[in-house]
């Protein structure tokens, strides 16, 4: 996975976490309008014009340049999120509840009780995790 950092030309997303092509992540705003946009520029570098396809199959090019790209193992991306997810809810939860990859997909979360019991869906944590993204990062 990759970090790709866009100049600031006042829009309201800066950064979009991209994985296998498609944008997974969009801070600090419209993750709903990005995320699931297919990026086909294939090394993206510093000054790049991303050549995309919107989620609602509308090909077409970014108005805003890339300022840097950050690659990450994806391995170590997930296990960053679920430290900083896990150390918010220790703060608000005291009691052992956690966050923890579902087993079905190891990139999706789930919030688990200290008895293993599911608390909240993957649906709820999408939208908790962009404030919690926001905040943290």
């Amino acid at each position: 996975m990759k970090t790709v950092h866009l100049v600031d030309e006042g829009q309201d997303f800066l950064e979009w976490d991209i994985e296998d092509g498609k944008v997974v992540a969009s801070r600090p705003f419209q993750g709903w309008l990005w995320e699931g946009t297919e990026v086909h520029n294939t090394d993206i570098q510093p000054g790049d014009i991303l050549d995309i396809t919107t989620p609602r199959g509308d090909r077409t090019t970014l108005n805003h340049p890339v300022e840097r790209v950050e690659e990450h193992q994806q391995e170590e991306t997930l296990h960053a999120r679920i430290t900083k997810l896990n150390e918010r809810i220790a703060v608000a939860c005291p009691g052992g509840a956690h966050v923890r990859a579902t087993e079905t997909n190891p990139m999706e979360f789930e919030l688990v009780s200290p008895d293993g019991k599911v608390l909240l869906t993957r649906s709820t944590l999408k939208s908790m995790g962009r404030v919690l993204r926001q905040e943290v990062m």
